[in-house]
Parts: structure tokens; C-alpha cells; sequence
């Protein structure tokens, strides 16, 4: 390889319907998790302590704003 060229894989950009596909991919775990800290937070599954609740609820967070930041690439993509 000639001084200063770099790898094709390094060059080569990712397509934006690429990273698009991979952006819808990416949401289904994120809705799940959503989903089942929703179903836990209710209440319907019984009682949690209060320390697995807080834990439940940084999790929902945390998926909240990563759902966010990706609609937000995908939209941007779009």
C-alpha cells in the first residue's frame, strides 16, 4: 500500500439507506425494553422494591432518550 493511501473500507462512505435500516433495527430492542419497564412500572406484575423500581425506571430512561436519538438520525436521513 502506497504511503498515505488509506484501506477501501476506511474510504468508503455508508450509504444513508444503510444506516437508515440500521437505525429501524436498532428501535425494536429499545421499544421492547420500553414496553416491558412500562408493564413492570404499572404494577400488574405485582409490587417491586423500591430500589428494582428505580433501577427500572433509569432503564426506561435510557431507552427513552436513545429511541430519541436515533428517530432523530433517522429523520435526519430521511
Amino acid at each position: 500500500m502506497a504511503s498515505g493511501s488509506k484501506p477501501k473500507s476506511v474510504t468508503k462512505a455508508i450509504h444513508p439507506k444503510s444506516i437508515k435500516q440500521i437505525g429501524h433495527e436498532a428501535r425494536k430492542p429499545l421499544v421492547s425494553l420500553i414496553n416491558t419497564a412500562d408493564l413492570l412500572l404499572s404494577g400488574l406484575e405485582g409490587e417491586l422494591p423500591e430500589q428494582v423500581r428505580t433501577d427500572i425506571e433509569a432503564i426506561q430512561k435510557n431507552a427513552r432518550e436513545a429511541l430519541a436519538a436515533m428517530d432523530t438520525l433517522i429523520t435526519h436521513l430521511e
